[in-house]
């Protein structure tokens, strides 16, 4: 009608209001997609984290050895 409010969304001009079942999934959607992507990083970190440990373990490892056969 005349008197409503149009809605723009997204560059979308709406004349109807929006569907809340439909945002609400497209908010669970944009959650779960957001949720797996952390996942990811963590695992790329934890990758990361344990290369970064084992190089450092390792040199600790040399050095004492080498206090050790003075």
């Amino acid at each position: 009608m005349d008197y409503e409010m149009t809605i723009t969304a997204n560059g979308r001009v709406r004349d109807e209001q929006p569907n809340v079942a439909t945002s609400f999934a497209g908010l669970a959607h944009d959650v779960i997609e957001l949720s797996e992507l952390q996942t990811q990083l963590f695992v790329h970190d934890v990758k990361s984290m344990a290369q970064g440990t084992r190089t450092s373990l390792l040199l600790g490892v040399i050095g004492a050895c080498l206090l050790l056969a003075r």
